[in-house]
């Protein structure tokens, strides 16, 4: 049990730290498109910025959504016969999508301006299709 934990953690926040780092990228190319430059230091400072300050927020909800999601991998995995490497990325694509589309429904906008577009949104579901393999992967390796 307690290697589930430490695979579920390791996924958690693998995917957190992309989907936060992913947030600056995508808010830097609005800047840009109003015109102004944008030199590589400030979007690496950015993505610093945002990795460190969206935790007290983020970081809960992508835990909770991947606790929902990797089980139900499983599960379905159980049940159909699908491999669950392909299942895990799966799902963490799904969760991630599913909490901005949550977060649409709940306050009529999305929060994190990067996924208001769609190659955002793509880029969000990437980081839990980053921590579906990585969850994976841990769930492989058994402790010595």
């Amino acid at each position: 049990m307690l290697h589930k934990i430490a695979a579920w953690s390791g996924a958690v926040l693998l995917t957190y730290i992309i989907a936060a780092a992913l947030v600056s990228p995508f808010n830097m190319a609005s800047i840009e498109a109003l015109g102004m430059q944008v030199p590589a230091a400030s979007l690496l400072a950015a993505a610093w910025h945002d990795v460190f300050h969206m935790a007290d927020l983020y970081l809960p909800i992508i835990a909770v959504a991947l606790l929902i999601a990797f089980p139900f991998a499983a599960w379905l995995a159980q049940r159909t016969g699908i491999a669950t490497r392909l299942l895990y990325p799966l799902a963490g694509f799904t969760a991630l999508l599913t909490i901005h589309a949550s977060l649409y429904l709940a306050f009529g906008m999305s929060p994190i301006a990067a996924t208001r577009e769609w190659g955002g949104l793509l880029a969000q579901g990437f980081a839990g299709v980053c921590g579906g393999i990585i969850f994976y992967w841990l769930l492989q390796r058994r402790p010595a």
